[in-house]
């Protein structure tokens, strides 16, 4: 992908606000819509087998309903570090229960009686290929999430020719020969969609408190 994700993906924040409400289900239902992809895939990548991720996600879910009232934001505790950690626990508990030890968890993973909402207190896990995988699933789903907002906005022909180019990385005469478009309309719907798409990253990230 062409697109500079680290540019365009913000850390997300303004739903945790509307969260803390449990009442609330029309932002549990975003939560749960947004994130299960994103639990699901780092799950199974990470070595467990379909149905074992499928209940990383929901007891994931559970974790984040358990501890959001004590959660609380800072430059070094996002959301995106917090919802890493509580996965990558959960992910952990199944390892555990079935005696296992991978190379995704060697770092260390804090005793269960430890605070989920002090993330700070864990070691860095930099080197850990789980953190890698995270990182890849968290910008593939918010893109995948900008790009659903996008498609209506745009004509068909045109959201083929911006995923192709723009999203898929392929060079202008590739996209102009497969779609029959000539290589200045793939500039510029470029031109076009772009700006477009920023603002779906943005009202992903973004969503009123």
């Amino acid at each position: 992908m062409t697109i500079g994700y680290q540019d365009l993906i913000p850390t997300r924040r303004s739903l945790l606000g509307r969260l803390k409400d449990l009442g609330d289900d029309a932002s549990w239902k975003e939560f749960f819509d947004t994130y299960w992809k994103l639990i699901y895939s780092v799950a199974l990548k990470s070595g467990l087998r379909a149905e074992q991720a499928e209940d990383v996600v929901q007891e994931t879910v559970i974790s984040v309903v358990k501890t959001i009232n004590s959660y609380r934001y800072e430059p070094s505790v996002t959301f995106k570090g917090w919802l890493h950690h509580l996965v990558r626990r959960r992910v952990a508990d199944h390892f555990r229960r079935e005696g296992r030890r991978e190379l995704l968890l060697d770092d260390a993973i804090p005793p269960e009686s430890a605070d989920e909402s002090l993330v700070g207190q864990i070691a860095d896990p930099a080197a850990s290929v789980l953190d890698a995988v995270w990182e890849e699933e968290w910008q593939r789903n918010l893109v995948e999430a900008a790009l659903e907002r996008l498609k209506p906005q745009v004509s068909v022909k045109q959201y083929q020719v911006f995923y192709l180019h723009v999203i898929k990385g392929q060079a202008v005469r590739e996209v102009a020969g497969t779609m029959n478009v000539s290589s200045a309309y793939v500039h510029l719907t470029r031109h076009r969609t772009q700006p477009l798409f920023k603002k779906a990253i943005a009202a992903v990230e973004k969503t009123p408190v």
